[in-house]
Formats: C-alpha cells, sequence, structure tokens
C-alpha cells in the first residue's frame, strides 16, 4: 500500500515538473513562459530573449491547427478534430465508401459539394504510399482565415458576400486511397464553423465549362 502512495506521488512529481518552462541557457526551471521570459531577458540577455521568441514562434507556425475554443495547437487536422471530439463534445459522421473508378468518384463528390454548397479541396498532392497504392487528403474550402491585402496591392475587388474563409477549420474531410482500379474513401461528413450557404459554393467543372460555352456563343 505504501509502494503504492510513492508510485502516485512520484508520478504527481513527475507531471508537475514536465509543466514547467527550462531555461534553455541554465536549466533553471519556471512555472509558466512569462516566468521564464522575464529571467531570460533579465539574466542572459535581450539576444536570448529574442531567440526564445523566434524559437516560440517556429513552435507555433509548426503547430498551425489552432482550437477555437481553448489554447492548444496541433500538428495535423486529424488530431485538431480528434480534440474537438475528446474535448469539445464535436460528434463525427465518418462513411466508408468505395467507387469502381476515379469518375465515378468525381461524380459523386460534385453531388456532395452541390449538396451542402461546400467543396473539398486538396491539403496534399497525390502520393505513392505503397506500391501502385496513392493517397491524397481534401478538405473544405471554408477552412481557414482570409488575409486580407492592402487596397494598393490588390488585383481584384473584393467580394460582395465576404471570404468564404470561416476563421476557424472545418472538421469535414476526404481520405482518397486509389488501390487496384477502384477508389476507398474515408468521409467524414460533418461540416463545423458554419452554415451550408449558397453564396460561397463554386461551380463544378462541369458547371463551369457549360458556362464557358453559353459564354462563348453569346
Amino acid at each position: 500500500m505504501q509502494t503504492d502512495v510513492s508510485a502516485g506521488a512520484a508520478s504527481a512529481t513527475t507531471g508537475k515538473n514536465s509543466e514547467r518552462k527550462w531555461c534553455k541557457f541554465c536549466d533553471k526551471a519556471f512555472s509558466n513562459t512569462s516566468n521564464l521570459r522575464k529571467h531570460v531577458k533579465n539574466v542572459h540577455g535581450e539576444g536570448a530573449l529574442q531567440h526564445v521568441k523566434d524559437e516560440e514562434a517556429l513552435t507555433m507556425k509548426v503547430r498551425s491547427f489552432s482550437c477555437d475554443l481553448c489554447p492548444k495547437h496541433f500538428v495535423i487536422l486529424r488530431d485538431l478534430r480528434r480534440h474537438h471530439v475528446d474535448e469539445h463534445n464535436f460528434e463525427e459522421e465518418v462513411e466508408n465508401l468505395v467507387f469502381d473508378s476515379n469518375t465515378e468518384f468525381c461524380t459523386w463528390k460534385d453531388g456532395e459539394e452541390s449538396r451542402t454548397c461546400c467543396h473539398f479541396i486538396a491539403s496534399t498532392g497525390r502520393k505513392e504510399s505503397a506500391s501502385s497504392v496513392f493517397k491524397r487528403y481534401l478538405h473544405c474550402h471554408r477552412s481557414g482565415t482570409h488575409k486580407e491585402l492592402p487596397i494598393e496591392q490588390r488585383q481584384r475587388q473584393k467580394k460582395g458576400q465576404g471570404s468564404c474563409r470561416i476563421g476557424k477549420h472545418c472538421f469535414a474531410t476526404l481520405e482518397v486511397t486509389e488501390k487496384d482500379s477502384k477508389v476507398y474513401v474515408v468521409f467524414q461528413k460533418k461540416h463545423y464553423g458554419h452554415f451550408n450557404e449558397v453564396c460561397h459554393q463554386r461551380l463544378s467543372q462541369d458547371e463551369a465549362r457549360v458556362l464557358a460555352a453559353f459564354v462563348m456563343q453569346a
């Protein structure tokens, strides 16, 4: 019984130590980042402080998927979505689909995009994960933050309906695997952070071709 208590105390101590912020210049530990920065500035100088800030900025850049409900950051969208499932009660709706050809998959995707007024765009290129097995990942086009250019740098007028970007990450994704002439799709179909709005819907390739032909004839 005593051994268990000691083990628990040791575990708690380890947990506390892992949460402390350590100075890389002298190995002193601090309870939070603010105290660490003050120490670095006062003891090691402005140059050392800037080095610490640069490292923190790089870490934040790598962890580019930020939770909109708490301060946590993640490296990939899947981890952010799992965090929302575990911590913020997001309920996934996952379907596993199989298509006999890429044409059949694209037809299905066009229909799904038309139904939801959202489009799935590639977040990674088509990569060969094994011999003749290709993977690609697509995410909702409403994801992310719109970066507005200064007026003098804009080449187009601002959209009347505003940017399609929602300022956070939508969790609807397609994980696409091409193997043996078939297309296997893991479809997380539940969107997050926006409504299905016609004003932000893009034309499918077929619709764009029809419109272009109509304009040419006119």
